[in-house]
């Protein structure tokens, strides 16, 4: 999981590619933080509900985009 989370850090959105890449690699790096809480300690469920509200914010972020480019 912690390789996967460093690769996915390094996704960088803007420049030239497609408008859909920031918000998408967003809701890559949201989803493995979330991960990571889980494996690491999944009692912690404070941290947990904060990590997937920024998930729930990321996919929004993703929704808006995709309607927009329609």
């Amino acid at each position: 999981m912690v390789e996967l989370t460093a690769l996915i850090g390094k996704l960088k959105g803007g420049g030239n590619q497609p408008a859909i890449n920031g918000p998408i690699f967003s809701l890559l790096r949201t989803s493995a933080d979330l991960a990571n809480l889980a494996t690491a300690g999944p009692e912690d469920s404070a941290a947990m509900l904060e990590a997937l509200r920024k998930v729930e914010r990321a996919t929004a972020k993703v929704k808006t985009t995709l309607l927009r480019m329609n």
